[in-house]
């Protein structure tokens, strides 16, 4: 399904952490009757400064037990931290979950993006925002634009490669998220230039030739 940012996913069996909420503002209401009370009495010399300072001090404390309480009670309601698509549910009904189980999978698709790992001979012919066209099997003979949206600072050493983050643009959810897309990065281009197809090119060695046929 799709979700708004805010959406609730699910919600804990809350009972108990009603009553307690419950408890704690019965509490904190009169800690503040007590101490209007004890305010009262000390404007007339009745009580003893250590009653009023006592006073002020049980109702800051059931005011954070009061906060404490509610806090509880906002997260009996999971909720969707972005917009996007459940992919996946990781809890039924009736389950127990525990801090830091795994509840859903969302997918923020409102940007794809791809990881690609570049040879680090082409680190100085690419830049941030710089153009790539993306296509998948998908989108049949249509490209999908894309730009670099970040650039690792660091090569691999193992295998010689820097990591790059492509973004990608796709308002018509041509592709989904862990399809297989070929990309393009565009670091130059020349006006008017001669084409020839590919399979003409003839490769010797570090050379590469091109055989035209002439009149003679």
């Amino acid at each position: 399904d799709r979700v708004q940012k805010g959406d609730t996913l699910l919600a804990l069996e809350d009972a108990e952490i009603v009553l307690a909420e419950k408890k704690a503002d019965l509490e904190y209401r009169k800690a503040q009757h007590d101490l209007a009370r004890i305010k009262e009495l000390a404007s007339r010399d009745l009580v003893a400064k250590q009653d009023l300072d006592q006073a002020e001090y049980q109702l800051d404390q059931a005011s954070l037990n009061l906060q404490s309480a509610r806090l509880r009670l906002d997260r009996s309601r999971i909720c969707a931290p972005v917009s996007g698509i459940i992919s996946q549910r990781h809890v039924q009904i009736g389950n127990w979950v525990n801090n830091g189980s795994q509840l859903f999978t969302l997918l923020d698709d409102s940007e794809l993006i791809s990881v690609l790992d570049v040879p680090e001979k082409e680190i100085f012919r690419l830049q941030v925002n710089q153009e790539v066209l993306v296509k998948s099997l998908s989108s049949g003979e249509k490209q999908l634009n894309g730009w670099i949206k970040r650039i690792a600072p660091t090569v691999d050493p193992q295998s010689g490669t820097m990591r790059v983050t492509i973004g990608i643009e796709d308002s018509d959810n041509l592709v989904r998220s862990g399809m297989y897309a070929g990309f393009s990065i565009i670091t130059d281009t020349h006006d008017n230039a001669i084409l020839i197809p590919k399979q003409s090119l003839v490769y010797d060695r570090d050379l590469i030739f091109a055989y035209v046929a002439e009149d003679t």
